[in-house]
């Protein structure tokens, strides 16, 4: 039986239920994009690109989260944790030259304020929508931005047992969460606008950028009015299938429904995922799941401790252009929940289409059949090999030709933002979930 689908148990508990995250991570071997780039070393990550991030939904480490804020009026109530607006360096303490002079005390104390009025940031006694401190909330920094994850996923098979009447096609696959991926940042602005910040995305048209569109939808859903910045660091390849800007997105919904203090529901904020695209969904909800429909159907399944040798070819070919393929099978027998925990061997359907359309995707998998059985995720170009251990998917990392991207990830048992979710207290309790990949 296959290291994921050992302990598999049929449907698990709803989003949000608590469990604890397995630990997970890895390192990046890079590969060189053009001619005379230097391979950069094997513990670096690639460098940020506009990755996943198109209006057809489909995308194809953690931060420290820490929730800290204050008692009631800006003031931590003694013995307590909290954050308060710290009084101004040079203000008269205990002992000084104010204790023994009160008038001097008097005036160093008014110096003081004032210089303290021109240098604090002006986010820092901000209080968000319905009185919530956010100055150190989540995982909010001095700057006052707030740092969420959003994982990758893989597909450990895809199939499509039919076409709607619609036109769309019937699904079947399973997600399998990433212990690796995105982060989102976040930081509420008072004047009602959104606003995209970094460098990752900046070649994506705002139109077509799921994190900005995801937010836009939100206030209009819930007829809000508030404002945000957001900036996307991107680790996730484009066209990889690893669904970086669906959990982006997915991301942008939970947070904000959070940071506004909206409680819109996860089953509401999954219905506006899924006018983002197909896989938002999944990424709201959290949870490895069964998927069927176009994706919309989904039962959360335990999958064993796994680990992914993943690796990325660097193409991109539209999933339109997949669809049409005149070879694509689509009208594959459905598959079972206890087909799959068998280890019964249920592929990709797209791969032999990918790998005849691309040679760098067949170069991939030729590769990769050296240390293991490849299989595809998604509709993207992104292949991975299973290990049940760390140690041998470092060992089959070191084998592979030096022309190839790569990295080992840990599966996660659900998805790392649900946790950064249960860390942020709004109430002022401190808090940190630690982690590794983001």
């Amino acid at each position: 039986m296959a290291p994921g689908r050992a302990g598999l148990r049929g449907r698990a508990g709803r989003a949000g239920d608590p469990a604890e995250l397995a630990a997970g991570g890895g390192r990046w071997r890079g590969a060189p994009r053009g001619p005379g780039r230097r391979h950069p070393p094997r513990s670096r990550r690639p460098g940020a690109a506009v990755r996943g991030h198109r209006s057809r939904g489909a995308g194809g480490g953690a931060e420290r989260v820490a929730a800290r804020t204050a008692g009631r009026r800006g003031r931590a109530r003694p013995g307590t944790p909290g954050v308060r607006c710290r009084p101004a360096a040079g203000a008269a303490g205990a002992g000084g030259l104010g204790d023994r002079f009160p008038r001097v005390a008097t005036v160093d104390r008014r110096r003081a304020r004032a210089a303290a009025a021109h240098r604090r940031p002006p986010w820092r006694c901000r209080r968000p929508p319905r009185g919530r401190r956010l100055e150190r909330g989540g995982a909010v920094s001095e700057a006052g931005w707030s740092a969420w994850p959003a994982p990758a996923k893989l597909n450990l098979f895809l199939r499509i047992t039919g076409r709607r009447a619609d036109g769309y096609h019937e699904l079947q696959t399973v997600f399998r969460m990433l212990d690796w991926g995105d982060t989102v940042r976040l930081r509420l602005r008072p004047d009602g606008r959104i606003v995209r910040h970094g460098p990752d995305l900046a070649a994506v048209p705002e139109a077509a950028d799921l994190s900005l569109r995801a937010a836009d939808m939100l206030r209009s859903e819930l007829n809000v009015g508030h404002g945000v910045d957001i900036r996307v660091e991107k680790r996730t390849p484009a066209g990889g299938g690893f669904g970086g800007g669906s959990s982006d997105a997915a991301t942008v919904l939970r947070a904000l429904d959070a940071i506004w203090g909206l409680e819109a529901g996860v089953d509401r904020l999954a219905a506006i995922g899924a006018s983002l695209g197909a896989d938002v969904p999944v990424f709201v909800h959290g949870h490895n799941a069964w998927a069927e429909g176009v994706g919309e159907r989904l039962f959360p399944v335990d999958l064993a401790p796994a680990w992914y040798l993943v690796a990325d070819p660097g193409v991109h070919v539209a999933t339109a252009t997949l669809f049409q393929a005149p070879e694509l099978t689509r009208d594959a027998a459905p598959a079972t929940i206890s087909d799959f925990a068998s280890g019964a061997p249920l592929g990709n359907v797209f791969e032999p289409v990918l790998r005849g359309l691309e040679p760098a995707v067949e170069a991939a998998f030729q590769a990769l059949a050296h240390v293991g059985t490849p299989r595809l995720t998604g509709t993207g170009s992104g292949c991975f090999v299973e290990f049940a251990a760390r140690g041998p998917a470092e060992d089959a990392l070191a084998r592979l030709p030096q022309g190839l991207d790569a990295r080992v990830v840990a599966g996660a048992p659900r998805s790392p933002l649900l946790d950064a979710l249960a860390a942020w207290s709004p109430q002022g309790r401190r808090q940190e979930v630690q982690g590794t990949g983001f």
